[in-house]
């Protein structure tokens, strides 16, 4: 056993936590076409400033970023192969009727997302989790286990003072996202596709590789998530 450390290095130490992620993120920007006399103000959509899908995050202390960030988009997931061959490599696509994280779309999220990246490694990891219904599963503790890593689930109410995402990289991520947004609308056409109406598909397909952008950019940085660690104690001895 690590005498600084403890049971589990940095590097064996990760942390899952879910973020909601409009359509429209922090948009309140001005645009206007190349040669036209008219300045078109962006404005969300009915509905595209609130919530259109869940950022499934995992994260860990030190060493590359193995874990791509997933997206549970609304509905059954009946759409074209043609769509998902657009979807950007970088991050994970799954389907809920809200949108939202649940223990089916969990376990299939451990076998997809999590098991390809954390268990490369044969050294035990912990997985640090908030407790929300489906991560005090059964069924998602012994995935885990198979794959040699314990959920330590963490205290109620002070998510935002214990989880590294929460203390940062969640909000980080979304603002990297909105500016991969604004970089996209700066081009005219894209500006009138926009005025529209864009279909759910593109909505899909745009978000996708907005993420991967963002999330391509933010890993880099080894330094911003041992420090996120730190300052919220799961870095520390356990």
């Amino acid at each position: 056993m690590d005498q600084k450390f403890g049971r589990w290095l940095p590097e064996n130490r990760y942390n899952i936590d879910q973020v909601p992620l409009p359509f429209v993120v922090n948009q309140d920007k001005t645009y206007e076409v190349e040669g036209s006399k008219h300045v078109w103000v962006s404005q969300p959509s009915s509905g595209l400033d609130k919530r259109q899908a869940t950022l499934q995050l995992c994260i860990r202390a030190e060493g590359e970023q193995n874990v791509k960030p997933a997206i549970v988009f609304r509905g059954k997931g009946n759409v074209f192969q043609q769509e998902k061959a657009q979807y950007v490599k970088d991050v994970d696509v799954y389907f809920q009727a809200n949108a939202w994280m649940d223990g089916e779309v969990n376990i299939q999220w451990v076998s997809k997302t999590l098991q390809p990246g954390v268990a490369k490694s044969g050294k035990e990891k912990v997985i640090f989790a908030d407790k929300v219904k489906f991560q005090q599963d059964k069924d998602f503790h012994n995935s885990c286990r198979d794959m040699n890593a314990i959920v330590y689930l963490l205290p109620e109410n002070h998510t935002d003072k214990v989880q590294p995402i929460d203390a940062g990289y969640g909000k980080l991520l979304k603002t990297k996202i909105g500016e991969a947004m604004d970089i996209w609308l700066e081009k005219g056409e894209n500006l009138e596709l926009w005025h529209d109406k864009l279909s759910a598909k593109k909505r899909r397909i745009l978000m996708t590789k907005w993420t991967g952008k963002a999330w391509r950019e933010l890993r880099q940085d080894k330094l911003f998530f041992k420090k996120l660690f730190q300052k919220t104690g799961p870095s520390n001895d356990h």
